[in-house]
């Protein structure tokens, strides 16, 4: 199955519910989740930079082929940015994780930024 189409369903979208009451319980379940997401993003991004340090924790998280020396290329020409990395690529399992809260692939793995590493002995 494709993935987005797989995505879609597990979020609720695209599928017809006949029942007027569980419609509209979607509906408002929906609604709260966009509003919960809408103030913990502004909570999260206060700062108007900080989309930039997600990027550069994005790269250091990236997962890269064998024999390949990570790279983070940030280009500002005008009004446009342009961020390019050399990350192996998303897997169905990244996608579905960023479509996903709290459903990080890199949540409590040592040595990605944000996790503490183990002490050094």
């Amino acid at each position: 199955m494709d993935i987005i189409k797989s995505i879609r369903r597990d979020q609720g979208l695209d599928i017809q519910v006949a029942e007027p009451d569980a419609k509209a319980a979607i509906q408002h379940l929906r609604r709260n989740l966009e509003n919960a997401l809408h103030n913990l993003s502004e909570d999260l991004y206060s700062k108007s930079t900080h989309f930039l340090l997600e990027f550069i924790q994005n790269a250091d998280d990236n997962s890269y082929p064998q024999g390949v020396q990570p790279a983070l290329e940030i280009q500002l020409l005008d009004q446009n940015m342009t961020i390019k990395c050399n990350e192996g690529g998303f897997s169905d399992r990244d996608v579905r994780a960023i479509c996903s809260v709290g459903e990080s692939t890199k949540k409590n793995q040592l040595g990605y930024i944000g996790i503490p590493s183990l002490p050094a002995n």
